[in-house]
């Protein structure tokens, strides 16, 4: 059975058909008969905005698997522990050693377990900041591009000046 990633698109980018979107814009911008509407400049907005996506999506499936792999380290270094923390708890001679080492163990665990914690939150952080940053600025230069090729268009039977 396929396990499905939710970062993955690149079933979404398969079906990407530049053409096809070009005819689409020529549908939809057709309808308000603007001559001036550089089709190509629209076409290639709209790839840049796949490849942003792309990045994105690869940035994320980067960081996860990274991330799931830091776990899966963090996992082994804490069983290992674990192990020698049972073999010195059982070397000790009184019950009052014996606490004392468990307690300095858990002492010891949590203090790990929230540094691990807060290693992994950072990870995750950076990743989510990556993408958005990504996203975000493909997102502001298709905005930039669109105000440009929108004050490139003339209403008809105006003349330049």
């Amino acid at each position: 059975m396929k396990t499905q990633n939710p970062f993955d698109l690149s079933d979404v980018f398969k079906k990407f058909d530049p053409a096809a979107i070009g005819e689409q814009y020529k549908g939809i911008f057709g309808k308000f008969n603007l001559p001036n509407l550089d089709m190509t400049a629209l076409i290639e907005a709209q790839n840049k905005n796949v490849q942003a996506l792309t990045a994105a999506n690869r940035a994320m499936l980067e960081g996860t698997k990274a991330l799931m792999q830091r776990q899966g380290e963090m996992v082994k270094q804490v069983l290992e522990e674990a192990s020698e923390a049972v073999k010195s708890v059982g070397s000790v001679s009184t019950p009052q050693d014996a606490a004392e080492k468990e307690i300095k163990l858990i002492e010891d665990s949590v203090s790990k377990a929230l540094t691990n914690f807060s290693e992994i939150s950072e990870m995750a952080r950076n990743t989510q900041e990556e993408t958005t940053k990504l996203v975000t600025t493909r997102f502001n230069e298709s905005l930039a591009e669109l105000r440009a090729n929108i004050a490139k268009l003339k209403p008809e039977g105006k003349k330049d000046a």
